[in-house]
């Protein structure tokens, strides 16, 4: 059963000045031509806190899973890795810079090799590099991708932090039924603890699109 709080605690979100920080220290770090963990980290943060994904399903995303161009560009979330075997999909226009950051990193991972069967986020660690992330090295990374955050906060950053601030956005963006939908929900009551997190929810929604359309799009491999 899914644990069903009256409500979500705000220190379970990022608030907007941080996700602001925390995005454009992770371009920052993210150097042309280059590929490092920083790059990985980057789309394991993208794809809790833009797409609502759990640590185990990011860890058990294919290539195939992600879709970014087309009619309907999407993140799909397989039925073999989805909480309670419940397949879903997320809309990828919900966040600019999120597509942006996929974009590139699929880019990378084909010229790697990989084809639409293979894990999307690996690591890049010396004789490791091109192996698949397990949860627990997921969790590792998206702490390791807030590393903007002050120490007192760095704790607290799992990728459930991430997939809390996604619901909060997406219950301002598109409502509790969509929400529900996204983030895989089995009931409303679970989604609807979002709704009093709307305070900041759309400077947050902001923020997904804004940093992109600030600046050029963040290159992972020197285009």
């Amino acid at each position: 059963m899914e644990r069903n709080p009256e409500q979500i605690d705000a220190h379970k979100l990022l608030h907007p000045e941080e996700l602001h920080a925390i995005q454009a220290d992770l371009d920052r770090r993210c150097r042309p031509r280059k590929i490092t963990r920083t790059h990985v980290q980057r789309v394991v943060f993208v794809l809790a806190t833009h797409y609502g994904l759990r640590a185990s399903e990011l860890a058990g995303t294919w290539l195939g899973d992600v879709q970014v161009t087309g009619a309907a560009p999407r993140v799909r979330v397989r039925s073999a890795v989805a909480k309670y075997g419940q397949r879903r999909t997320v809309p990828m226009d919900i966040s600019d810079w999120g597509r942006l950051i996929l974009t590139d990193w699929l880019d990378v991972r084909r010229k790697m090799g990989a084809v639409a069967v293979d894990p999307l986020v690996v690591t890049m660690h010396g004789r490791w590099a091109g192996n698949p992330l397990s949860r627990h090295h997921v969790c590792r990374y998206f702490r390791g991708a807030c590393a903007a955050r002050p120490d007192d906060r760095q704790a607290e950053m799992h990728t459930h932090v991430g997939r809390h601030t996604f619901c909060s956005v997406g219950v301002e963006l598109a409502g509790l039924a969509s929400t529900k939908q996204w983030a895989g929900h089995q009931s409303i009551a679970t989604t609807n603890v979002y709704t009093h997190a709307l305070s900041g929810a759309r400077e947050r929604r902001n923020i997904f699109g804004r940093v992109a359309g600030d600046a050029q799009a963040p290159a992972a491999h020197g285009r």
